[in-house]
């Protein structure tokens, strides 16, 4: 049985390392700042050889304690580099904390990625 859901840091690996095992993602304040922000870092460069047609991203990310620098890195890189038929949408959450973000999110992240 394949993995249906990784937490954390993994979410990128699995988008960004092997973005066949799934078509649609999505990210709750990813760590991202894990690894002195090695994969939000290198996303730009690693967007520009992936096949993402077809497949679809929901991020998001808290305000209170969460992400926001690394995830923005990640968004820079999406916004410039995106592939053709990739479909994603980066939803910040201002007043949410890392333990609040994904109950507050989850519902908005399914019917983005599932339309």
């Amino acid at each position: 049985m394949r993995r249906a859901q990784r937490s954390g840091a993994p979410q990128g690996v699995d988008l960004l390392e092997e973005p066949a095992l799934f078509r649609r993602y999505l990210a709750v304040d990813p760590s991202l700042w894990w690894d002195a922000e090695s994969l939000a870092r290198g996303a730009a460069a690693r967007l520009g050889g992936l096949d993402l047609a077809g497949r679809s991203l929901y991020l998001t990310t808290a305000g209170v304690d969460g992400n926001v620098g690394s995830t923005e890195l990640l968004v820079a890189a999406l916004r410039d580099g995106a592939p053709a038929g990739f479909a994603w949408s980066f939803d910040p959450r201002a007043t949410e904390r890392h333990a609040t973000v994904f109950r507050a999110t989850l519902p908005e992240g399914f019917l983005r990625v599932l339309r």
